[in-house]
C-alpha cells in the first residue's frame, strides 16, 4: 500500500480509497471467489477519457482487481529455473524514477519475449553502463564467498517489496550483505543466484551454475521467509 500510493502520487493520480476500505474490498473479491490462499493484481488506471495524453481528462480512476491463475510455484522454489542477460537495457533513472510502480512496462515485455525466444525463464537487464539492474518481473541476487550481493537502487531498479524483505532478514540471520554496482563477469562467478517478487518469493537460477540444485544460502533464506510469512499470517489472524 506505501508503494502503492508513492506511485500514484507520483505520477499525480488520485486512491479512490484508503488502505482500510481497499483491505475490505480484496477480502470480499476473495470471499467472492472463495480462495483463502490467493495472489491478486491491483490496477489502479485513470479511467475513461478521450483520446489524448493530458491526464487532467480522466477525472474518475478505476481500481481493477485480477485473480493470478494457479502456478505450481514450490516445484519452482525447489527446482530452480533459467535466466540470461539479455540485450535491451533496463530504463535509465534519469528517464523515469524507477522507483514507481507502473504498467508501462513495454522495456520489460520487450526484454521478456527476448528471454522467452532463448528458453529461458527470466531476462536479467543492465543499464545504460553496463551494470546490472534486475529481471523483468523480478529483483536479482547472488552469493559469492558467503556474502549476499544485489545490485544496488542507484542503478536503477524497482525496490520490491520481496527484495526488502529478504535484505532484512539476511542481517537478522548474520548473513552479510552488499548492494553494490555489478557487472555480467560477477553472476558468471557467482557460487548462487536467486529471484525475488512478492508471488515467487526466493527461486532460485540454476542455468549460470554447474550445481543443478539451490545453494545453501538461497535454502536458508526460503526457509526462514516462508517462517516470517507464517509469522505475519498468525498475527494478522489473531487479535492481540
Amino acid at each position: 500500500m506505501r508503494r502503492l500510493t508513492f506511485s500514484a502520487q507520483a505520477i499525480g493520480l488520485k486512491l479512490p480509497m484508503t488502505s482500510s476500505a481497499l483491505k475490505k474490498y480484496l477480502q470480499r473479491f476473495l470471499r467472492q471467489h472463495r480462495r483463502l490462499d490467493a495472489s491478486v493484481r491491483l490496477t489502479l488506471t485513470r479511467g475513461a477519457g478521450p483520446l489524448g495524453l493530458d491526464p487532467a481528462a480522466c477525472p474518475k480512476p478505476n481500481l481493477l482487481f485480477h485473480l493470478h491463475p494457479d502456478r505450481d510455484l514450490e516445484c519452482l522454489r525447489r527446482a530452480g529455473v533459467s535466466a540470461g542477460l539479455v540485450r535491451i537495457r533496463h530504463v535509465s533513472p534519469e528517464s523515469l524514477d524507477c522507483r514507481i510502480k507502473s504498467i508501462s512496462l513495454l522495456n520489460s515485455v520487450l526484454a521478456k519475449a527476448e528471454a522467452s525466444r532463448r528458453g529461458w525463464f527470466e531476462g536479467v537487464m543492465l543499464n545504460g553502463r553496463g551494470e546490472l539492474t534486475e529481471g523483468t518481473t523480478t529483483n536479482l541476487f547472488f552469493v559469492r564467498r558467503a556474502v549476499l550481493h544485489t545490485p544496488a537502487l542507484a542503478c536503477g531498479l524497482l525496490p520490491g517489496i520481496t527484495r526488502g524483505e529478504v535484505l532484512r532478514l539476511a542481517r537478522r540471520l548474520r548473513i552479510p550483505t552488499r548492494e553494490g554496482c555489478y557487472r555480467a563477469d560477477d553472476l558468471r562467478q557467482a557460487d548462487e543466484i536467486f529471484l525475488t517478487n512478492s508471488s515467487l518469493e526466493i527461486v532460485p537460477v540454476i542455468s549460470w551454475r554447474k550445481s543443478r540444485s539451490p545453494g545453501p544460502v538461497t535454502r536458508q533464506l526460503q526457509q526462514h521467509y516462508q517462517l516470517a510469512i507464517m509469522a505475519a499470517l498468525f498475527h494478522e489472524r489473531v487479535p492481540s
